[in-house]
Formats: C-alpha cells, sequence, structure tokens
C-alpha cells in the first residue's frame, strides 16, 4: 500500500490494481500468467514491483524470489512493450521490502541481475521527496535509475541565443516546464547517491510550500519573466547556425542565433537558480502548454557552478546564513579548491555534532533541514569553527590527512571537550539559554579556549589519543572553569 501510494503521488499514468496478472510467453512460446505485485508506468518507463515484509524486523531469505523474478524478466519486459504498444518503454523491475534485513548475498544477487532494491528507508526517503517535488519526484528517480545512460526519442530541438558573459558562453531559449523537469535536478550529487541523500539533498534546496504557493500562482493567470539558471553536465547533442553569416555580421551585437539539440539524459542539467519556479509546475497541467525562459551554461566546472549559484544567493537576494552553511554540504562536496572542502568539512563537522546521539550537543544545533529546535545556530557552530582555522589546511591543529579524515577526527576531539562540561555540570547545559554555558555565545568562547588549550599546552601525543585528551583536559586545564560556572 505504501509503496502503490508513493507511485500515484509521483504522478504515474497507470497504476495496477490488486491481484493483477500479466499473460507473459515463456520459451517455445508457451503462454504463462504472472502475478505482478505493482505495475506502474507512464510514457517513458514501467516499474514492476514485487513486495515483501515481515511482520517483526528479521531476516528473510529472498533467493527464490529473485531466482524467479530474474528468470521472468525478460519475457515481462516484452509483454509490457506489446501491452502498452511501446518498443521504447523502459521496464525496471524492484523487490520493495519491509522489515527484512537483506542477506549480502541475496542483495549481490538483485544487483547482478539488475534488480533494484527499495527497503523501508528507500521508501520513506522517496515519499519525502514526493511530498517536497510532487510529480517531479518520479523524474529524480528516473535519473538515480538511469544516470548517465542515453535515453532513445529524449531529444528536443530549441532554438536559442549564443553568447558570453563574464568570459562564459551561455544559450539563452525557452522550453516547457514538463521537459526541464525531466532532465534538471537540484542537487550537487552524483548519481551514485541513496535516495535517503537525494531526499535530503531537496529538503535543503527546496520549500514544499513555497512551491504549493508558486503553483497557485500560476495557475490563477500568473508567471514569472525570469529566466530559470542551468548547467548542462552533458555536451549539446548538437548546433546548428540560423542565418547566412552576411546578415549575421551586421548584427550590432556579439552574439549567435541558433538550433541547439539538449542532451537527451534524465538528470543531465543542474538548477542554479529557479528551482522552486520550475517545481511549481510539477503537479499542475500548466507544464505541458507553459514555456519558460531558460539561462544555460555548458559543462562548466563545479567551481564556476557553485559560485554562481552562492553570488545570486548572496548578491541578488538575502539567504539565511543557517541554510548557506547547510548548503555547503551538498556545494561542495565535489570541490577540488581548498577553500570550498574547507567549508564542506566544516559543515559536515557541525551537522554531525547535531546528529550523533554522543555528542553533547545532539539535537541542539538549529539545522533549517531538520526544523529543529535547537538553541544554538549552525551559523554559530560554523563560523567559529571556521574562525579559529582548527582545521585549516595548512597549519590547523584539527587537521588529520585530509578533509574526509578530518570530518571525524576533528568532531571527536570538541565533542570530547564540550562533553566534559556536559558531565561535570548537567544541570546548568540541559537549561539550555536559561544559563550561559550552553549558549550562542559560549560556544564561540569555549570554542576559542579549545583552540588555545591545542595549540600551546597539549602534545600531539595528547590529542591524538582521546583519553589521554580528555583527562588532561578535564584535570590539568578546566578544573578552575568548571568550579567557577
Amino acid at each position: 500500500d505504501k509503496v502503490w501510494t508513493l507511485l500515484y503521488d509521483m504522478g504515474m499514468n497507470i497504476i495496477s490494481s490488486f491481484g493483477f496478472t500479466l499473460n507473459i510467453k515463456v520459451r517455445n512460446g508457451k503462454l504463462k500468467q504472472r502475478q505482478i505485485d505493482i505495475l506502474a508506468a507512464d510514457n517513458e518507463v514501467a516499474f514492476v514491483i514485487e513486495c515483501k515484509s515481515k511482520e517483526n524486523l528479521g531476516r528473510k531469505s529472498l533467493k527464490i524470489d529473485i531466482e524467479s523474478f530474474s528468470h521472468d524478466i525478460q519475457f515481462i519486459r516484452n509483454s509490457i512493450k506489446k501491452l502498452f504498444n511501446n518498443r521504447n518503454i523502459k521496464v525496471v523491475p524492484i523487490i520493495a521490502t519491509e522489515n527484512i534485513i537483506w542477506d549480502d548475498n541475496d542483495r549481490n544477487e538483485a544487483k547482478e541481475n539488475n534488480i533494484i532494491i527499495w527497503d523501508e528507508y528507500d521508501i520513506l526517503a522517496l515519499q519525502e521527496l514526493s511530498s517536497i517535488a510532487g510529480q517531479g519526484a518520479k523524474y529524480q528517480i528516473y535519473n538515480r535509475i538511469f544516470f548517465g545512460k542515453k535515453v532513445k526519442n529524449f531529444e528536443i530541438q530549441v532554438p536559442a541565443i549564443k553568447a558570453k558573459m563574464g568570459g562564459h558562453t551561455y544559450y539563452s531559449f525557452v522550453m516547457s516546464p514538463e521537459h526541464l523537469l525531466k532532465i534538471a535536478y537540484v542537487h550537487q550529487r552524483s548519481g551514485t547517491c541513496s535516495f535517503l541523500e537525494l531526499s535530503d539533498s531537496y529538503q535543503r534546496m527546496i520549500k514544499a510550500s513555497r512551491i504549493r504557493q508558486i503553483q497557485q500562482y500560476i495557475e490563477n493567470g500568473g508567471f514569472f519573466p525570469g529566466s530559470i539558471i542551468i548547467n548542462f553536465n552533458k555536451p549539446l547533442h548538437k548546433e546548428d547556425l540560423l542565418g547566412d553569416k552576411k546578415s549575421l555580421k551586421n548584427m550590432k551585437i556579439d552574439c549567435k542565433p541558433v538550433i541547439i539539440t539538449l542532451p537527451p539524459y534524465y538528470g543531465c542539467a543542474w538548477i542554479i537558480d529557479g528551482q522552486h519556479r520550475l517545481y511549481g509546475y510539477a503537479d499542475s497541467q500548466l507544464k505541458k502548454t507553459e514555456t519558460i525562459p531558460v539561462v544555460a551554461f555548458i559543462q562548466e566546472p563545479v567551481s564556476v557552478q557553485t559560485k554562481i549559484f552562492v553570488d545570486i544567493n548572496k548578491n541578488q537576494k538575502a539567504i539565511e546564513s543557517n541554510l548557506l552553511w547547510d548548503l555547503y554540504e551538498d556545494l561542495y562536496s565535489e570541490s577540488h579548491n581548498i577553500n570550498e572542502r574547507t567549508l564542506w568539512a566544516i559543515s559536515k563537522i557541525a551537522k554531525k555534532l547535531n546528529s550523533e546521539k554522543n555528542s553533547p550537543f545532539y539535537n541542539s544545533i538549529y539545522i533549517p533541514k531538520e526544523m529543529n529546535n535547537g538553541n544554538i545556530t549552525l551559523t554559530t557552530v560554523c563560523t567559529s569553527i571556521k574562525q579559529t582555522g582548527l582545521i585549516s589546511h595548512e597549519e590547523g591543529v584539527l587537521f588529520k590527512h585530509n578533509y574526509e579524515t578530518t570530518i571525524d577526527y576533528a568532531f571527536e576531539r570538541i565533542a570530547t571537550f564540550f562533553d566534559i562540561f556536559r558531565n561535570k555540570l548537567p544541570e546548568q547545559w540541559n537549561a539550555g539559554d536559561n544559563h550561559y554555558i550552553k549558549t550562542n555565545s559560549a560556544f564561540v568562547v569555549l570554542l576559542g579556549i579549545l583552540k588555545d588549550l591545542l595549540e600551546c599546552n597539549l602534545s600531539p601525543e595528547e590529542i591524538n589519543d582521546l583519553t589521554k585528551f580528555r583527562n588532561t583536559l578535564e584535570k590539568k586545564f578546566l578544573y578552575p572553569l568548571l568550579i567557577n560556572l
């Protein structure tokens, strides 16, 4: 029922009812009936889903189910193409489970046979994605499933103006929201990311309430003349000049009218600006009939894309600093720029302080996508870590080998330092804003003290060994501070 409802909310055109069976032809032309839990299809994709569950969480062998599914899938694929009279429809086999702990051998066998697994966590993440992006969610699932694969009959041609801005070539054109929804994504993650990461990224980038407001606005006759800005991660499939060279020479401006063929891939364009405007069309029939203006860059480096994003949000409209620090995890996840990698690592450390149950700041740091009631802001934590230079690549005392390993290394030592205050002064710590020790101001001051202790008073051995680190801090340095708080 959960999976069926998810597919309905995603806007699949056809969904089977309970007890559906499919006539398939197996070897020697024999007719066989195959019971299908859910068949859901639109004009491009058909999901064939087997649903398995247990009453209580536990292990269950799915070997026989996988073998049976694998054996029949080509026959199922042929029958579905005939059923819909569509030879190009992509048939995707899925096994959806609840309360089943997958055996590694079963998981590997499913992968070898190109069967996708959705467990209860995937389904929950997809439900959350659907609640944010509406029917646009299915195209993000297609992007995840078909990442990097060319789609037949997916090319479209549009007239465009080719020009340069700030030394970068761009194309200006119009297209239907429906097609842009198919090829666009709003997160800086690769197609190998999990559905949970996909959902988390969209929670950072999009507000569902704003999308609904925009949908209502456009359905009441409203429109947005401003361009949506995108970057194609694939080259244009084709580009042809419009007009003759003599006429073009007489133009007063340095630009060219062209016909371009867009890349035929799901998820080939990152939306740098205009996410809410686009997804406002996702659940509206206007996505098929309206056009929207687009400015497109082609295969710009990630550093350029993210710079455009940050510049737009910093200079053209105010973006809340907590949200910007939250977004750095996505924006700079693949950056090779040292400054951007530093911001990425700081964002990860701060959010780890909030999410780890053994952290003294568990659920205490306000993070926009979490919508929690933390009394310490993400901006305070991140800015303090940045200003102290604790994880600076050049001389940060908590920098360890690279930024990936630095995240855990720095988190453990910052958490340990503040955990001393939590354990010694539990009543004051739990008072939140009603006592100084666990406030934004205190975090700034105490992290500065930690920096001085690390740089001037602790040996590398004492810093590396967490037990020695804690004991030395508590007994040798923090005791006078603790008894006065």
